[in-house]
């Protein structure tokens, strides 16, 4: 029987064995791994400067104060985005300013992009969704008429190429996310890049004043790692949570979504244990993927190629842009009936996820916002589900779940009965 999960976590390589050293030589929390760690993500990035913090979110505000930008400073950004992005933005007294996005490349739409930018506009957050490069040139040129600094989130894109060049190089800053999710996974955590000097030296000054993480937090993310990857392996995942997954489907219910689902409602502050700096341990497990890195990317990419050129005559699916190499986290298509389609593909073996963005200007958290109504932002984040991409999935895995959408893609949307008749 066929058994797709939707995520595979990145393996920690060495879990055991690197936790038990570094506990036996107290460096749990310190130690040299860290700055090499830095080091070596610094290299991929063309030599910018590189601080491994607890998280992508607070990469962004470091960064963002690292650019000398601060509160309570305007920050445009794409609304169709992951609602923690202008959340901690909002609680640490910035004002987002939504832009609408193409539904094609799912990215920040260069025409939607105001003829001047909002009062009080300092910085421009350029998104690489999903993996996928955005069209920085583009976008940056913009911001650069009106003065404003370029950052790249870059939290999916670990990995992804513009025209020969790695993103997160692309601009003055950019941020990258290291959860169980992403490409590179160090049990949480997030890098902040900058390449000034000066913005260097603050960033430096700003991230070493951070405490690391205690060791009972830290065991406590190595256990619920191996439960992770011990649970999300195909066998037990059919067995155990399928099951209960295609029960709750029945009420209209997602138990991955509603465990892991960030929450929706506007935080208040910045929560304290939001500032922390990566700890040792974690950057010695990026220290220790990064050899199969370029491996891990190759597949996803291959997935990704291949189920578009099966899917991309039958499904709307993300498009890359011109001099894109993407990283591909996940590919995102657009269905009609998402709750349907999904429940007939978890029927069949295959679990999907639901897109975990949001569009953030219809959101409450942001009524505040004054930035227009971003309607393609809205559809899309009403149709979006994501195919899976991980490295672990095998070719046969993938052929056989490309069977399944593309039998389902056929059964429950006319739009897509009427497209394959057409052709």
């Amino acid at each position: 029987m066929l058994v797709v999960p939707r995520k595979r976590p990145a393996a920690v390589s060495g879990l055991a064995r690197h936790t038990a050293r570094s506990a036996l030589t107290g460096t749990l929390r310190q130690g040299p791994d860290r700055q090499r760690f830095e080091d070596a993500v610094a290299a991929r990035l063309d030599g910018a400067s590189v601080a491994a913090v607890g998280s992508g979110r607070l990469a962004l505000l470091l960064v963002l104060e690292s650019l000398g930008i601060r509160p309570p400073a305007t920050i445009v950004l794409a609304a169709y985005n992951a609602s923690c992005v202008p959340n901690v933005l909002q609680a640490a007294g910035f004002r987002p300013w939504f832009v609408d996005v193409r539904e094609d490349t799912l990215h920040l739409d260069a025409d939607a992009l105001p003829a001047a930018p909002p009062p009080g506009a300092e910085a421009l957050i350029i998104t690489h969704i999903e993996g996928s490069p955005a069209p920085v040139g583009t976008l940056a040129a913009w911001a650069r008429r009106h003065g404003l600094a370029v950052v790249e989130d870059a939290a999916h894109a670990l990995g992804a190429r513009l025209d020969g060049r790695p993103v997160g190089s692309l601009g003055d800053g950019a941020i990258f996310s290291l959860g169980r999710g992403k490409h590179l996974n160090t049990l949480g955590g997030g890098l902040a890049v900058v390449r000034a000097p000066d913005a260097a030296e603050r960033l430096s000054a700003l991230a070493d004043a951070l405490p690391a993480p205690g060791a009972g937090a830290l065991l406590k993310q190595v256990l619920l790692e191996g439960v992770i990857e011990t649970g999300t392996a195909p066998a037990l995942f059919g067995a155990l949570a399928m099951p209960a997954m295609r029960l709750a489907r029945r009420f209209g219910r997602d138990p991955m979504t509603a465990l892991f689902e960030d929450d929706k409602s506007a935080l208040a502050a910045i929560p304290e244990p939001m500032r922390r700096r990566l700890s040792n341990l974690q950057a010695g497990f990026g220290l220790a993927a990064l050899p199969a890195f370029a491996e891990a990317l190759r597949r996803r990419r291959e997935h990704a190629d291949a189920l578009r050129a099966r899917l991309g005559g039958v499904l709307s699916l993300q498009t890359p842009v011109a001099g894109a190499e993407p990283a591909w986290l996940e590919l995102t298509a657009l269905v009609d009936d998402r709750d349907g389609f999904q429940a007939a593909l978890l029927a069949r073996g295959v679990d999907t996820q639901r897109t975990w963005m949001d569009a953030c200007d219809a959101l409450p958290a942001f009524a505040g916002a004054a930035s227009p109504p971003c309607p393609t932002a809205r559809r899309v984040a009403e149709r979006a589900v994501y195919l899976p991409t991980y490295a672990a999935l095998t070719d046969a895995q993938r052929e056989a779940m490309a069977d399944v959408v593309l039998d389902v893609a056929l059964a429950t949307s006319p739009r897509v009965a009427r497209r394959r008749g057409a052709a």
